[in-house]
């Protein structure tokens, strides 16, 4: 998955324009505004009658309005169902490319792709023309533990703004980043009168707009803007033949491969980084401070390198906890450098500075360091670890929310690195 769940395809005509562009052409001032009570319950409420609901349908026209960056309308269709029912068609086009379909039958998701999939991971054209028809994908599905909008990207789309699995109890991680909801006009959405809010993530690095409607208070349209680049990424969501608690039929939510098709393996985020005993290319790139950052001067010593994004709310949790382990671990001979090419300087500089960070950090969003990311240390998903040796070879190499950092922790014992209140801990010999 790449810029804003987009398809890899896509994200790679993004991230040129991110690489290319002047400075902050496009980039608009982050909202600041306190949280209103009132505008606040609108927003619970919104939630609320998103999982009250027993069947619910719509259509969505999803637009990417980003500056000087052209990427076709997307249209798809959504059934849910009580307990744990949900299909998610999207409409190919020429544009668009391959679409796909998600359908859970209670247990299970199935995704596959009528017309054939689309390219994904780091495969040849060879390997794509090869594996893609007749081709699918199942995992399991429990009760609000899966995420219907981290799904989406596989069947051609961006992820959705409210996640559809919302329906069925699950909660998005991003919630607990709100930080205000305020009130806007009211405005009718084609004929549909709603109350207009604006919500806050993250201090307004990311926000939402949206548009509730008072009959049955589900959205009818919404506005998402994330302001971490060079320029905003800006999508809208048009929501129209909305339905509650109609009647839909039991084979909407099923599907099984017939004779023929094969299932496919999950792309795995860890397959497009260097495999450990790879030199650990070194770099020259700017710092947060404008200085300039190397991995050289660290031969000898065990170094994480730390790939990071400040939008990414698992990136924001994990950086405190990386400074931490810094401090009970730097005198073993362990640093650990930071790498942001994605973010506009002033907004990485300031998420350093609001968890207290003291390590050197790259924040450089030149072509040079595009180059560096792309060729030598990729990003399988937000955040990335690169874990280098004292000879400075890859020891290891991983994409995954380690939110206790236990794989970092097992990691760094197998170089010797151990955490000083562990060793305070261990029984004497």
């Amino acid at each position: 998955m790449g810029y804003m769940g987009l398809p890899l395809t896509w994200s790679v005509v993004i991230a040129g324009v991110l690489a290319t562009a002047d400075p902050c052409p496009g980039q608009s001032t982050r909202p600041s505004f306190a949280d209103e009570p009132a505008a606040h319950a609108t927003y619970d409420q919104m939630i609320a009658a998103f999982r009250a609901a027993q069947t619910l349908h719509w259509d969505c026209r999803c637009e990417f309005c980003s500056e000087d960056v052209d990427i076709p309308d997307q249209t798809y269709e959504v059934w849910l169902a009580k307990p744990n029912f949900f299909r998610v068609e999207a409409v190919q086009t020429e544009q668009m490319g391959e679409a796909g379909t998600l359908v859970g039958d209670g247990e299970t998701m199935w995704k596959y792709w009528p017309n054939g999939r689309p390219k994904s991971g780091p495969e040849s054209d060879q390997q794509h023309r090869q594996t893609s028809h007749n081709v699918y994908m199942i995992k399991p599905a429990p009760l609000a533990q899966h995420s219907i909008g981290h799904e989406a990207s596989d069947i051609g789309l961006r992820m959705p703004t409210l996640d559809p699995s919302t329906f069925h109890g699950y909660t998005d991680p991003l919630q607990r980043y709100i930080d205000a909801v305020r009130a806007l006009p009211t405005e009718g959405v084609d004929g549909v009168e709603c109350d207009v809010i604006e919500v806050s993530f993250m201090k307004g690095l990311r926000s939402w707009t949206l548009w509730i409607a008072r009959n049955d208070h589900l959205p009818r349209r919404l506005r998402q803007v994330k302001r971490v680049w060079v320029v905003d990424v800006v999508t809208e969501e048009h929501w129209s033949n909305v339905t509650v608690n109609e009647p839909i039929p039991a084979s909407q939510f099923s599907w099984k491969p017939t004779e023929g098709w094969q299932v496919r393996a999950e792309f795995d985020p860890n397959s497009v980084l260097p495999k450990p005993g790879t030199v650990a290319p070194d770099f020259a790139l700017a710092g947060g401070d404008a200085e300039t950052i190397r991995l050289s001067p660290y031969r000898g010593q065990v170094v994480l390198l730390y790939v990071w994004s400040a939008g990414t709310p698992q990136c924001r949790e994990g950086m405190g906890h990386l400074q931490t382990i810094l401090d009970q671990c730097g005198s073993q001979g362990f640093v650990i450098v930071g790498f942001n090419h994605f973010d506009v300087r002033q907004i990485a500089r300031e998420e350093l500075r609001r968890q207290d960070v003291r390590f050197p950090s790259v924040i450089d969003d030149s072509e040079e360091a595009l180059d560096v990311y792309h060729k030598c240390y990729p990003a399988g998903s937000m955040p990335t670890y690169y874990l280098i040796d004292r000879q400075g070879l890859i020891a290891e190499a991983w994409s995954e929310d380690d939110e206790k950092n236990t794989h970092l922790l097992s990691a760094l014992a197998k170089l010797g690195i151990t955490p000083a209140t562990t060793q305070a801990s261990a029984p004497a010999e």
